[in-house]
């Protein structure tokens, strides 16, 4: 759970019958995505790095009442939810 983090699974997408297309297969590639991204901007970061800055700026706040939902780490949603926006924005020094 140290090493997991959450990102929404939905599509938006609906079957005929009406069946909601969401789950795990449409959240791994936007976790894949978001370290892609922090790669482009910061390619001077190892793959552990952008790693590790995922996990560090993901959300607590799950249920977004403004609120942490819980501290460090959980055991339903790791380090918590996906947040682009914090991991794009850097805080200090980027160099190894």
């Amino acid at each position: 759970m140290d090493r997991y983090l959450l990102a929404s699974g939905d599509t938006g997408f609906y079957l005929l019958n009406g069946t909601h297309v969401r789950g795990t297969s449409f959240s791994a590639p936007r976790i894949s995505g978001a370290a892609a991204l922090l790669k482009s901007k910061f390619p001077n970061l190892s793959g552990a790095s952008v790693s590790d800055i995922l996990l560090l700026t993901a959300d607590k706040d799950i249920d977004d009442n403004g609120l942490d939902d819980f501290t460090s780490v959980s055991p339903i949603y790791g380090r918590g939810e996906l947040d682009l926006s914090a991991a794009l924005s850097p805080v200090g020094n980027l160099t190894p």
